[in-house]
This record gives C-alpha cells, sequence and structure tokens, in this order.
C-alpha cells in the first residue's frame, strides 16, 4: 500500500513539475532560448503526458445534449393547443 501512495505520490509531483514547467518555459524562452530543454534528455515521457488530456474533454461533449432535449419538446405543444380555440 505505502508503495502505491508513493507512486502516485510521484506521479503527481511530476505532473504538477510538467505543468508548472511549460508555464514558466514560455516566460523564460524571451530571456534564454532553447538551451534548458536539451538539459533534459527524456523526450519518450512527454507523449505520456500529453495522451490522459483527450479523455477528460469526452464526458464534457456527452453532458450538455441530454440536458438541452428535454426542454424543448414541452415547449412546442404548449403554443400548438391555442389556435384551435380561435377557429
Amino acid at each position: 500500500m505505502g508503495k502505491m501512495a508513493s507512486l502516485v505520490a510521484t506521479l503527481l509531483v511530476v505532473l504538477v513539475s510538467l505543468s508548472l514547467a511549460s508555464e514558466s518555459s514560455a516566460n523564460y524562452q524571451y530571456s534564454s532560448p532553447p538551451p534548458p530543454v536539451h538539459v533534459y534528455p527524456s523526450p519518450p515521457h512527454h507523449p505520456v503526458y500529453k495522451s490522459p488530456p483527450p479523455h477528460h474533454h469526452h464526458p464534457v461533449y456527452k453532458s450538455p445534449p441530454p440536458s438541452e432535449k428535454p426542454h424543448y419538446p414541452p415547449h412546442t405543444p404548449v403554443y400548438k393547443s391555442p389556435p384551435p380555440h380561435h377557429h
């Protein structure tokens, strides 16, 4: 159990460090060019962290459609019922 917790903690730290590094790199690029990027010889690790994001976007698109559908049907019949009374 302890080993798993430590692994998860290290993964979280790495993810946070990468996210901070990506944000800070944009600021550092103006002062110091790409040299720091070459210092870290671990290219295979980047694609691994880039793959999870897409999974979070799928549920976002699936949630809105169902909520919009129930609102339209009930309103349409209400407006269709009054006309016949005028005739």
